[in-house]
C-alpha cells in the first residue's frame, strides 16, 4: 500500500459497517498528518491503517450506544 486511497480502499474491502467512503477518506487524511514528519516510513501505512480503523471502530460504538 503506498497511497491513501489504497489504504482506504483496503479498509472499504475488509469493513463492512456501512461507513460512507467519503467518512474514512476523511478520517485517514486527518490521521495521515501525524505522520507528515516520519523520517522512518517503512510501517507507516500499517500504523496508519490501524489508528483509522479504530477510530472509526469507536464512531461507530458511539454511534449505536
Amino acid at each position: 500500500m503506498n497511497t491513501l486511497t489504497e489504504l482506504v480502499d483496503s479498509i472499504i474491502k475488509d469493513a463492512d459497517q456501512g461507513i460512507p467512503r467519503a467518512r474514512i477518506e476523511e478520517v485517514a487524511s486527518e490521521l495521515a498528518t501525524q505522520f507528515e514528519d516520519a523520517r522512518i516510513t517503512t510501517y507507516v501505512p500499517i500504523f496508519l491503517s490501524r489508528m483509522i480503523r479504530a477510530h472509526l471502530q469507536e464512531e461507530v460504538r458511539r454511534a449505536g450506544a
